[in-house]
């Protein structure tokens, strides 16, 4: 029985080892070269410019993980988890398995830190926040930006299909990066505007989402939310943004929006709220996330978005729940 714990233990300690393995392999774009053939390990070390020997390794840890195969012949084949790992399967999740780049993996190395001090390890690390490093690092703004993608694929159709868009005149989604969110509320919800407002280098750093959407119906606004909100909108729609900031912040960017706001107007925050998925480890993970990376996110309660709400000048309406781990927090002027 001992044993088996001790098994256990190291199979999780070192679990962060088949973690990178499977970063490994996405770089090398190795499910990619397979593809639907079966070939031999020559052939993919010469397409992939690898060494052998270090690639047998590590395809020999994924293949006991089911991510790849060997046949009879001894050539490596795609499984139902590697073929995941392409970058043109329709689910593909290759740009969030690469996600985890040398400068966010050297800030979990300091994780001991965050606890003991409740500072950055990132900050520490890199001397800046993340988010401004994201804004000096093009390559790496365009991995997190990629990467993210993976995440809100699925967050995106429930949101869209749990929420009356069509309600609103205008909708401003605040910080909502390339506008991915805004793209599927406008598509399915025909009757709205959109304004995306996000930070100043957005434009340059990648392209909008939004371009394949009739410019008539939507307009990039440039701008920083702890500062200022742009007004005229009919909903202010919020995701994933709250949980990346500590109360005090979250309070000024809700405040913010409490200032340009029309009475009959309302605020959408889509984020998790623990008190729903509190069987749900990816939660925890989450939260940890944003912890190396940001220092003084959370994820929060009903209780804790409720005290928020209040603190900015917006009562919490309703919390609507949906098949993925974002519920829309639905606030309304407390006026």
């Amino acid at each position: 029985m001992i044993e088996e714990k001790k098994q256990y233990m190291m199979a999780l300690y070192y679990g962060f080892m088949t973690s990178r393995c499977i970063h490994v392999v996405c770089e090398l774009n190795i499910a990619d070269i397979i593809g639907d053939q079966a070939l031999s390990i020559e052939q993919l070390t010469d397409e992939a410019s690898c060494k052998k020997a270090y690639l047998e390794a590590i395809l020999s840890l994924l293949i006991k993980h089911n991510i790849f195969k060997r046949n009879a012949k001894g050539e490596y084949e795609n499984t139902d988890y590697s073929h995941i790992l392409r970058a043109d399967h329709p689910q593909s999740i290759k740009s969030c398995m690469i996600l985890e780049s040398p400068c966010r993996w050297n800030a979990y190395g300091e994780m001991t830190y965050a606890v003991k001090s409740g500072k950055s390890p990132f900050e520490k690390v890199h001397g800046m926040s993340y988010f401004d490093y994201l804004e000096k690092d093009i390559a790496e703004n365009k991995r997190h930006a990629e990467g993210v993608k993976v995440f809100t694929r699925e967050e995106e159709q429930e949101i869209v299909n749990n929420y009356d868009f069509n309600q609103f005149g205008v909708i401003a989604d605040i910080g909502g990066n390339t506008g991915s969110m805004l793209k599927q509320i406008l598509l399915k919800h025909t009757n709205c505007k959109g304004v995306l407002f996000d930070l100043p280098n957005t434009l340059k750093k990648q392209r909008l989402e939004l371009e394949s959407i009739d410019k008539n119906r939507w307009q990039f606004i440039a701008g920083d939310f702890f500062e200022k909100i742009p007004e005229g909108a009919d909903l202010y729609f919020l995701k994933r943004v709250i949980h990346d900031w500590d109360d005090q912040q979250c309070v000024q960017i809700l405040s913010n929006v409490s200032k340009v706001i029309a009475k009959t107007g309302k605020v959408i925050i889509a984020e998790t709220v623990t008190d729903f998925e509190q069987d749900n480890p990816f939660v925890d993970i989450t939260e940890i996330f944003v912890f190396c990376l940001m220092g003084s996110g959370k994820e929060r309660t009903k209780a804790q978005f409720a005290a928020l709400a209040k603190a900015s000048g917006f009562k919490l309406n309703r919390i609507i729940p949906t098949n993925s781990i974002i519920s829309l927090i639905e606030l309304t002027p407390d006026v």
